[in-house]
């Protein structure tokens, strides 16, 4: 037919206008599937579930020491803890404190277990996603697939998941009432998000919940903040073009720095006479790294400031997650017995966001002193040798023998987490700047627990790399893995030997000695299973010649987690432990002996003997009724501050196992919280003559917003002043002085 012509042969015959190309149509953007699998789920409740029995089994079931008492009064209160105040941590454990079981501290102390095993559970999820992504982005590795691949992914994710939860440092906090388990599952989420990120990076969105997180971080324990370096050193590696507008910003604020210590706006940059001040040389540090950085990446990328949008975001976000700080004025206006720092006041706020009352940081000196930071060096790889036993730490490393062969967003990941951890670990070393004398390194330990999160990290991917090479170049690696199986033996040996003769003076003496009755032998046991998880992988290895025994290997390393289990488990069953408890019950109503001989807490008998002069004399007497109780050291002001504010208030049913007639609210309690500090004293007077000083508080928000000189001269306040007076202040001040 003539494609000229009308196909209407009646029709009139006219040529064709040629029509215009019609636009061709955009392409639909594929969706991103899921980064996480079932099977990755999977791991997380497997180890999620494992490591809270765990927790549960060895769960104090009352008031324990340290910061126990003050913290338990400050969740059931929703009130201000010690500084920086932990708010988000308070309102979380708040919640907790509503359950209608057992005591205050039984509840929080739950409450810790849950947040620290999810976090192992969150670990265990990301360990598992991200084996799998080594093995399918490792092009050696990619045979790696089918059930097996699974098997892989779960155990290397229960592995590290559960050598997190039941490693001495995260154990001890989590089976306690303490912060430290909901800052490490804050970290977690962290790097969940950044690894979500990673996966699909045009989606900013996981980006922007991570540095979110990442402010909340900081809320729930100020050390984190050093980990900032590491993540900027992940995006840089992921999206060079995006972490160079971050290095930007970095040399902007460095700058900025520079400018107000120049104007002595910054004074604890100054030095003292003939010292230099170390934390004006880190910064420095900090500040031309970020220079050098930002300006070799805009050699490489030959452009600037592209992605100034995600990173305002990014930075927006973490300002959202650290303005949590803001709900400690807010509780400070219901005035409740937990008010470390009084932040109800501006001064009061700054004071404890800065932690005012504490030392300031004295970083090492490791210009004038490199031995010192040598020996701390030491102290940080003996930390992570104690608590995962240098046979993990030499599968830790495993992944850095494999970087080369990653594919970039694989390579990515692991030298972020690496930068994390040296964040966490060296840096915090040197600023914490511990002596070396064994008091301060039980002191300082628990600071190092977020580390300890990357090192479980590098243990599941080792796991992972070490099965996968194995199943897929078995005649390659039967060889390095009899080897490496030598050296791990010879360190679990030895790792024995040390356990053993600091127990019992002896090896082979020590370890039939473990075996005997009534002995504990825990730790003994825990280095035999080690020793003989080794001598097992290495024995199938020699029996299995042509092919891989995966399942052997698998197995050896799912019994893992026992070994963390058994070596920790004397230093952190906390269940019956109620030391605490009785230490602040016992300030209140002393134990008598009976007529039986045995002590006795019965009011009734107390008063029958009373009665009995002779017998009074042997008889402690009671507090008297409402009684003013100084308190001086850790147990003796948070025990008895946690027995008034929060035993007195429960009802006798959630008593069970302790004294059902306790009551003391009647008792006044001033305790030696920084008591030479000027907002210590507001905070009394708040407490036991509170209309008097509460007039004599400037609205917070409404100075917050003034300027220092508008406040000095107190002439009238700025329009957002006055607006944020109406509608923050009145509105909580009111609320406050209600409740």
């Amino acid at each position: 037919m003539d494609k000229t012509k009308s196909p209407n042969p009646k029709g009139p015959t006219t040529p064709a206008v040629p029509s215009a190309k019609p636009a061709a149509a955009p392409l639909p953007i594929a969706p991103v599937p899921p980064l996480f699998r079932p099977i990755d789920w999977l791991t997380f409740g497997i180890t999620f579930l494992v490591v809270m029995a765990g927790y549960c089994w060895t769960l104090a079931t009352n008031l324990g020491l340290e910061d126990s008492g003050e913290l338990a009064v400050g969740s059931m209160y929703a009130g201000i803890p010690h500084p920086p105040g932990y708010p988000v941590w308070t309102m979380y454990t708040w919640v907790w404190s509503l359950l209608p079981v057992s005591n205050i501290a039984f509840r929080v102390a739950l409450g810790g277990a849950f947040a620290g095993a999810v976090a192992c559970g969150l670990l265990g999820l990301i360990v598992s996603r991200g084996s799998s992504m080594l093995m399918e982005g490792i092009e050696e590795l990619k045979a790696m697939t089918g059930k097996w691949e699974s098997a892989i992914c779960v155990v290397s994710g229960f592995v590290a998941g559960g050598l997190l939860g039941f490693n001495g440092f995260m154990w001890s906090q989590a089976v306690i009432v303490e912060v430290y388990s909901l800052s490490v599952l804050s970290l977690v989420a962290v790097l969940l998000f950044l690894l979500r990120w990673m996966y699909a990076p045009e989606q900013k969105r996981y980006l922007y919940w991570a540095f979110f997180m990442f402010g909340i971080c900081f809320t729930n324990h100020q050390s984190l903040l050093v980990a900032a370096m590491g993540l900027e050193v992940a995006i840089i590696v992921a999206r060079p073009a995006l972490g160079r507008d971050f290095l930007f910003i970095n040399s902007l604020v460095y700058l900025i720095g520079l400018l107000a210590k120049a104007r002595g706006l910054l004074p604890n940059f100054d030095s003292p006479p003939g010292q230099t001040n170390m934390m004006f040389v880190i910064f420095n540090l900090v500040g031309l790294a970020s220079i050098v950085g930002c300006g070799w990446l805009f050699v490489r990328t030959q452009k600037m400031l592209t992605e100034w949008k995600p990173v305002l975001l990014a930075g927006l976000c973490f300002l959202v997650g650290v303005s949590f700080y803001l709900y400690m004025p807010i509780a400070g206006m219901s005035n409740p017995p937990m008010q470390w720092g009084y932040p109800r006041t501006e001064e009061g706020f700054w004071h404890a966001l800065t932690r005012g009352q504490y030392e300031k940081a004295s970083p090492t000196n490791f210009l004038n002193d490199p031995g010192r930071l040598v020996m701390q060096l030491g102290m940080l790889v003996e930390g992570v040798a104690d608590e995962f036993s240098w046979v993990f730490v030499l599968i830790a490393l495993v992944p850095f023998l494999f970087l080369r062969r990653m594919q970039n967003r694989e390579r990515a990941w692991v030298i972020g987490i690496t930068a994390i951890y040296l964040c966490l670990g060296v840096l915090l070393m040197i600023l914490i700047n511990p002596p070396p004398d064994r008091a301060a390194r039980e002191l300082v330990r628990v600071f190092f627990t977020a580390s300890h999160v990357c090192v479980a990290l590098l243990v599941g991917y080792g796991l992972t790399l070490i099965a996968a090479f194995m199943a897929t170049h078995y005649a390659v690696f039967r060889r390095w893995g009899l080897m490496g199986g030598a050296v791990a033996l010879a360190l679990a040996i030895i790792a024995l030997a040390t356990v053993t003769e600091s127990m019992f003076g002896s090896f082979f003496g020590g370890i039939a000695q473990a075996f005997a009755p009534q002995q504990y032998g825990l730790p003994v046991f825990s280095g035999l299973l080690l020793m003989s998880m080794v001598v097992v992988f290495m024995a199938s290895l020699l029996f299995y010649r042509t092919h891989a025994p995966l399942a052997v290997a698998l197995a050896m390393f799912a019994l893992m987690p026992g070994y963390s289990f058994m070596k920790n488990w004397f230093d952190n069953e906390q269940r019956g432990h109620m030391f605490g408890y009785w230490f602040g019950h016992d300030m209140f109503t002393p134990p008598f002996t009976g007529p039986d001989g045995k002590l006795s807490y019965d009011p009734k008998l107390r008063a029958e003997m009373m009665k009995d002069p002779e017998k009074a004399k042997l008889i402690y007497p009671e507090m008297t009724r409402n009684a003013v109780l100084y308190g001086g050291t850790d147990p003796g002001r948070f025990c008895p501050t946690y027995t008034i504010f929060c035993e007195s208030f429960i009802p006798p049913r959630c008593k069970q196992d302790t004294d059902p007639l306790y009551d003391r609210r009647d008792v006044y309690i001033i305790t030696q919280n920084a008591l030479a500090d000027g907002t210590y004293l507001m905070y009394i007077r708040a407490h036991y003559n509170k209309s008097d000083q509460i007039q004599y508080d400037a609205p917070f928000f409404q100075e917050l917003l003034r300027s220092e000189r508008e406040s000095k001269e107190n002439y009238k306040t700025n329009f957002l002043a006055r607006l944020a007076g109406t509608l923050l202040d009145k509105p909580f001040t009111a609320l406050g002085d209600y409740i």
